[in-house]
């Protein structure tokens, strides 16, 4: 199963253009494992900056963090300020349907207290993954390996951001699953980096 190291940050500098990030992923490239790398300038917020790095597995991303040299990368970019926040997700299936769309929406859903996973969360993100019935490109789920009670949805969508939350089935969802979870959500046209 894939694992998702998402690393977000307020950016300072324009990202797309900055020769740290560009050294980053050139790093990225030298580690066992990793599948891929996107980058992607948060819609609302443009200097909200997202990088999303694939690993095979959590052995790669565990045997690449006790090296001295990965763990340093990301806090130590430039253009970065002290916003960096860094999460780690299992996903069933590699999103890059949900990536490769003109708009992704990453949702992060933290489980309210009184409510548990299997019953309560599980059944909701599941739904989530079935909108590609309802005009997203591909939704896909993953739970956090490192933070408790934590998901994140990627759903892409071929519209502009504004209209999905108007579809039916998406805003029945969200209002279904309010009582459950606390919902951060960003839209973000992703690009591959490799």
């Amino acid at each position: 199963m894939p694992i998702l190291d998402i690393i977000a940050f307020k950016s300072k500098e324009d990202p797309k253009t900055s020769t740290a990030v560009q050294s980053f992923f050139e790093s990225l490239k030298k580690y066992d494992g990793v599948q891929s790398a996107w980058h992607g300038v948060q819609v609302e917020g443009a200097d909200h900056y997202h990088i999303l790095v694939f690993w095979e597995s959590l052995a790669h991303l565990k045997a690449a963090s006790e090296d001295t040299y990965y763990p340093t990368l990301s806090p130590a970019l430039p253009i970065a300020d002290s916003t960096l926040l860094r999460r780690v997700f299992e996903f069933k299936a590699f999103p890059e349907i949900a990536l490769t769309a003109p708009v992704t929406d990453l949702s992060y859903m933290s489980l309210k207290e009184g409510f548990n996973f299997e019953t309560h969360l599980e059944p909701t993100l599941v739904k989530f993954t079935q909108l590609k019935d309802v005009g997203a490109l591909g939704a896909y789920w993953g739970h956090s390996m490192e933070v408790d009670r934590l998901s994140v949805i990627l759903a892409g969508w071929n519209r502009d951001h504004h209209d999905a939350p108007q579809n039916p089935a998406y805003k029945e969802l969200v209002h279904a699953a309010l009582p459950v979870v606390k919902f951060d959500l960003k839209f973000i046209p992703f690009e591959k980096v490799f």
